[in-house]
């Protein structure tokens, strides 16, 4: 499903926390806890082991601005990320 703010704002909490993926950006989802928070995550595998780095919180942080951290983290240095990113 393609992300947008509309899309990401009609998002509901669930009794269980669940991720939505973005179709078009491999990796972009929004979680959503049962508590109604919406965090923007990078989704990737690490050394064999799946990796979430949370990117912001919506509505403080904006789509776009969440995106822009997505294409930061999706292309970085040729160097591995410090472990501090991980959640």
């Amino acid at each position: 499903m393609e992300l947008t703010q509309q899309v990401v704002n009609r998002l509901k909490p669930r009794a269980k926390e669940y991720t939505t993926r973005c179709s078009q950006n491999t990796g972009f989802a929004v979680r959503v806890r049962p508590n109604g928070t919406k965090t923007f995550v990078y989704i990737r595998r690490y050394k064999g082991a799946i990796a979430k780095t949370a990117l912001g919180t919506s509505p403080a942080t904006p789509l776009a601005e969440a995106l822009e951290a997505y294409q930061a983290l999706r292309c970085p240095p040729t160097t591995a990320p410090p472990r501090a990113l991980y959640h």
